[in-house]
């Protein structure tokens, strides 16, 4: 059979509503692609399930101006391989917070039996406690007690345990706010996570390390996102971009 022959003006209008098309898949929220997440920014939070907390002008808030609150986000369907490799980056706008600060937040991957629903408790706790098997990456906006410093800090947690730091190192995040990059080695089995002051690119040098199985350590596909809580003290919290790769 002969191929069917367009004119020359139909071709080009087939051809405009094929890139049109294609731009609009790339424009999608959330890559459908197991193990990938993109949101340049949160008008659309398809894929995420949010527990106690709200999107709302590009952003996730984690945790409002009120005191004793608690926020958690977690991927619905998009789960990391921990027996692969895996790279996530952040945008965490400078908080708006009361005078003293607090509490603060995590960036987590989770393997817990509530799944996308997991939330722990607020104050230090930073909607974190009790998520297990997990890892995460702290920012604790006040430090103080049960905490291994008495400065705003990053950290690195596991097992839902918000006490015992794997790593950590003192941190303020300025008045621009910060990013994050998070880098996991399954071959060296190493956690290492970076900040920096938005727009000044990502260091070369990790704030916090440290060795750690995941494969072993989380058990099987799991679930990534957010946690994060305020107490006697608050900050308003946001998360205004992420992506993960997990190839």
């Amino acid at each position: 059979m002969s191929p069917i022959a367009f004119p020359r003006g139909r071709r080009k209008l087939l051809a405009t509503a094929g890139t049109l098309a294609a731009a609009a898949f790339m424009s999608l929220p959330v890559a459908a692609s197991a193990g990938l997440v993109n949101y340049a920014d949160f008008n659309d939070t398809t894929g995420l399930r949010l527990n106690e907390m709200t999107a709302s002008d590009g952003a996730l808030h984690l945790t409002t101006g009120l005191n004793d609150d608690r926020g958690s986000t977690f991927t619905k369907k998009r789960k990391v391989d921990p027996t692969k490799t895996f790279h996530t980056h952040f945008v965490y706008p400078a908080p708006n917070c009361s005078t003293p600060a607090g509490e603060g937040m995590t960036f987590t991957v989770q393997n817990d039996a509530d799944g996308a629903s997991a939330l722990g408790n607020y104050g230090s706790f930073l909607g974190y406690s009790g998520i297990s098997p997990s890892i995460a990456v702290e920012y604790d906006i006040s430090g103080g007690e049960n905490d291994p410093t008495n400065n705003p800090h990053i950290g690195i947690l596991e097992n839902g345990d918000t006490t015992n730091h794997l790593d950590y190192a003192d941190q303020t995040v300025s008045g621009i706010g910060a990013e994050v990059w998070v880098d996991y080695s399954a071959k060296k089995h190493q956690v290492k996570a970076y900040w920096s002051e938005i727009g000044s690119g990502k260091p070369a040098t990790p704030s916090v390390a440290t060795k750690v199985n995941l494969a072993q350590l989380l058990g099987g596909p799991s679930f990534a996102g957010f946690t994060g809580a305020t107490g006697g003290y608050y900050c308003e919290q946001d998360i205004s971009e992420w992506d993960l790769q997990n190839p």
